[in-house]
C-alpha cells in the first residue's frame, strides 16, 4: 500500500494503538499530536512515525498537518465538554480534512453509535458519523465496545486477601470487551484489507462476560479468590453520561458484535484471560 496515513490524536490511548498497528506493518504514518514534543509523542517517533503538530482549536493547523494524506483515522472525546462539543470536533476535523483534500476518512465512532442508546458520548459520535455520511465521503467506521483497558483506571478492587469486581451492570448481565491493542488492529485492517470487512462499519469484540465470569477471570490471574459485587447505577449521581452508559449496559444485549467473526477478521484477538495476561495486569 503506497498511500499515506495520518492519524489524529495519535498520543491518546486509541490512536496510538493505531499508529503501533499501521508501523508495525511497515507502514508509514503521519502522526497528529496536540504537543509534538511530549513523551508520547517521542515514543511515536521511535516507533518510526513522522510526528507533526495539530490542534482540533485550530482547524487551520489540522489542514496544514494533512496536506498530502490519503487516508485520516481519527477519533473523539467529550473531554468533559458535552455532546455538542465532541460532534462539532468531529465535524471540524472532517472539515479542515477535506479542505486538505483527504481522500478516504476511516472515524472511531465507538459501538452502538448506529442506533439510538441515550448515552452522550455514544450519540455525540453517531452525530459525527452520521455528517460524514451526508457528504458522500470515501469512509468506514470502527465500532469497538466497552475497552477491558478502562480496568487500568477502575473496576476492580483488593479488599484484604479477596479481589472485588465492581461495576454497575447486575449480576448475570454479560458485557462484551475489547482491548485497546486490538482496536488498533482492526483499524490496519480497515485500510489495508478494507474488502474483508463488513460494508460501512465493524463492530467487534474480543470476549463477553458477565460480571461473575470477569470476577473468576481476574481470580485466576492473580491466583486469589475473587467475587463480583454489582454497584447501584446511583453511584454515578452527579455524572450523567457514566450514568447513562451503564444504564444501557444493564440492558441485554446492548453491544451486538459477532465475536467469532471478529476472532476470524484478527488474528490474535484477545479474550480478557489474554489481556489479562498480555498485558501483565497490575493492580493501582
Amino acid at each position: 500500500m503506497s498511500e499515506s496515513i495520518a492519524v489524529f490524536g495519535a498520543t491518546g490511548q486509541q490512536g496510538g494503538s493505531v499508529v503501533q498497528a499501521l508501523r508495525e506493518r511497515g507502514l508509514p504514518v503521519r502522526a497528529l499530536a496536540r504537543d509534538p514534543h511530549s513523551a508520547r509523542a517521542q515514543q511515536l517517533r521511535e516507533l518510526g512515525a513522522q510526528v507533526v503538530a495539530a490542534d482540533i482549536t485550530d482547524p487551520a493547523s489540522v489542514t496544514a498537518a494533512l496536506e498530502g494524506i490519503h487516508t485520516f483515522v481519527f477519533m473523539t472525546s467529550m473531554d468533559g465538554a458535552g455532546v455538542g462539543s465532541e460532534a462539532e470536533q468531529g465535524k471540524a476535523l472532517v472539515d479542515a480534512a477535506r479542505v486538505a483534500g483527504v481522500k478516504r476518512y476511516i472515524y472511531n465512532a465507538g459501538a452502538a453509535s448506529e442506533r439510538p442508546t441515550a448515552v452522550p458520548h455514544f450519540e455525540s459520535k453517531g452525530e459525527v458519523e452520521r455528517y460524514i455520511r451526508s457528504l458522500g465521503l470515501d469512509s468506514y467506521f470502527i465500532h469497538p465496545v466497552y475497552f477491558m483497558d478502562n480496568f487500568q483506571n477502575f473496576g476492580i478492587d483488593r479488599e484484604g486477601g479477596e479481589l472485588v469486581v465492581r461495576l454497575a451492570i447486575p449480576a448475570g448481565v454479560p458485557l462484551q470487551m475489547i482491548g485497546v491493542k486490538d482496536i488498533g488492529a482492526m483499524t490496519a485492517l480497515a485500510i489495508v484489507h478494507p474488502e474483508r470487512l463488513p460494508e460501512h462499519f465493524m463492530e467487534f469484540a474480543g470476549d463477553e462476560l458477565t460480571g461473575e465470569q470477569m470476577a473468576q477471570a481476574v481470580g485466576e490471574h492473580f491466583g486469589l479468590p475473587a467475587r463480583y459485587e454489582p454497584l447501584p447505577l446511583e453511584v454515578f449521581d452527579g455524572a450523567y453520561d457514566m450514568q447513562q452508559m451503564f444504564r444501557y449496559f444493564s440492558t441485554a444485549p446492548s453491544y451486538r458484535a459477532d465475536l467469532l467473526e471478529s476472532a476470524r477478521l484478527i488474528p490474535g484477538l484477545s479474550s480478557f484471560k489474554q489481556w489479562l495476561r498480555v498485558t501483565n495486569f497490575k493492580l493501582n
